[in-house]
């Protein structure tokens, strides 16, 4: 993970490695953290209600996600809390109503409207802090998938710590999200073709946006994204100029390509990381075999039907990288003409919900998934027996 925030003093530079942690990690508790009461019971009664025992250590699949997004949303509620806030009584003494002829009050705005909606008692309800269609929180993901699922952990924090979280991507309809933005909005969760588009089209404005998360920064620095998010980044600098507001800009990744790497110390110079030991190490729970393509004079498809013959059952489902689409899709075209249960997904197809949907349900002739890193990016592999690297990846 990596973090910049340019409003800081500089001689940010630092390297932390996991090993300075990990002597504390059996005693690591989440009211370490010092969470407000509303984040902690966002945790334990929302996002991790079935982790048992609650603890740090026992969270897996969702942990990076909230490796970012337990500080900002803390950092959320701390800002309200130190920001003016409206009471029922000043709403109806303070704000103007115009009477109709029936002499009921008729609301000059969608604000005023909006705050005395969601007025069920007689307390503090709502900030200056969150404003229409001006997130706090950006996050920034390569895929309409990948942008569901952060949106699904977002919303299960987001009912006892009382945020409001939204999706938007290119393919949704805008009058919708135009409707989703009428209301305060504190986490937008987009990608960046889908999050340009609405900045543009003036749905959103990133005035108040003070945290940047760029999830999967392995992809989205590359393979068509890099223009977008620096885009995006420029824009989000550009839009407090003339305001106090600091910044935060943080960077995710499972891996750290060369490249990445290299790009980041460039363009970020007061960037701080955090990294773990195991990053770019083999898992020890998973068991890797190496395929010797001289036994069979380097033919790629004879090697892969010996090792389907060899590991591929009914009842286990496999997943084979390609790195290109024109390589998927000549794989996936052999392979059905060898009658396996194939499927392919090389990008943004109109049929891939409908292929995922397949693959992870498991369907008999869905149980092996052709694709490409990029068209892989949110799928749930939790179910997966077998991967298999056709071809050999470019960033080893």
């Amino acid at each position: 993970m990596f973090t910049e925030q340019p409003t800081e003093l500089v001689n940010l530079k630092k390297r932390f490695k996991s090993s300075k942690l990990e002597s504390r990690l059996s005693d690591l508790t989440f009211e370490s953290f010092k969470l407000r009461e509303e984040v902690y019971n966002a945790l334990r009664q929302g996002a991790l209600k079935d982790v048992k025992p609650f603890l740090p250590t026992e969270i897996q699949a969702i942990w990076k996600t909230l490796a970012y997004l337990l500080p900002i949303v803390n950092k959320l509620k701390e800002e309200e809390a130190h920001s003016t806030s409206y009471t029922r009584e000043e709403i109806n003494t303070e704000i103007l109503k115009v009477p109709t002829e029936e002499g009921k009050p008729q609301y000059v705005d969608r604000f005023q409207k909006e705050l005395e909606q969601e007025l069920q008692l007689k307390t503090v309800v709502k900030s200056t802090a969150r404003r229409f269609n001006r997130p706090r929180v950006i996050i920034l993901l390569p895929s309409r998938e990948l942008v569901d699922q952060i949106l699904s952990v977002a919303k299960l924090m987001s009912h006892y710590a009382k945020l409001r979280a939204i999706a938007v991507t290119s393919n949704k309809d805008r009058r919708f999200v135009k409707k989703t933005l009428e209301m305060p909005v504190d986490i937008v969760i987009a990608t960046p073709a889908g999050l340009l588009e609405y900045i543009e089209l003036g749905f959103i404005n990133i005035a108040d946006t003070k945290y940047v998360v760029i999830d999967e920064a392995d992809t989205m620095f590359g393979k068509g994204f890099g223009e977008e998010v620096q885009d995006i980044i420029t824009k989000v600098k550009n839009s407090g100029k003339n305001q106090t507001r600091s910044y935060q800009i943080i960077i995710v990744s499972a891996t750290i390509p060369k490249p990445v790497n290299e790009m980041l110390n460039r363009e970020f110079p007061n960037i701080k990381s955090i990294t773990s030991h195991s990053l770019h190490k083999a898992l020890p729970n998973i068991k890797h075999n190496f395929i010797d393509m001289k036994n069979y004079n380097y033919n790629k498809s004879a090697a892969i039907l010996e090792v389907l013959k060899k590991h591929y059952t009914e009842e286990h489902s496999t997943m084979i990288f390609c790195n290109t689409r024109v390589s998927a899709y000549a794989l996936e075209s052999f392979l059905k003409t060898k009658k396996f249960p194939v499927i392919g997904l090389f990008g943004d197809v109109n049929e891939r919900t409908t292929k995922l949907e397949a693959f992870r349900n498991q369907e008999p002739n869905s149980k092996i998934l052709v694709c490409t890193d990029l068209a892989s990016r949110g799928i749930d592999t939790t179910f997966v027996n077998h991967v298999i690297l056709y071809d050999f990846p470019t960033t080893v």
